[in-house]
């Protein structure tokens, strides 16, 4: 699996927009996402390869079960004078 496969049965893309929405856990990122929770782990080792991968012990945003919680933060425009936009 392969973030660039772009195939519909990769998950790396799905689980990128769960993620953006704000602190998930596991279970409910599987859920969003139609994925297992293994698949879950797989993509988000995928995605710590170009984006950074925030997890802490918080509260889900999607059940509110106090859980280990995933998020991702949107990527900063750069400038191409190399001021953040």
């Amino acid at each position: 699996m392969t973030i660039s496969d772009g195939s519909i049965d990769d998950p790396v893309g799905t689980v990128i927009a769960v993620l953006l929405d704000g602190p998930t856990c596991l279970e409910c990122v599987a859920a969003k996402a139609h994925v297992t929770l293994d698949g879950v782990a797989a993509a988000i080792l995928e995605i710590t390869k170009v984006l950074e991968v925030h997890s802490d012990r918080s509260r889900c945003g999607v059940c509110d079960e106090d859980a280990l919680v995933f998020c991702v933060q949107k990527p900063t425009r750069v400038a191409a004078s190399g001021d953040v936009a």
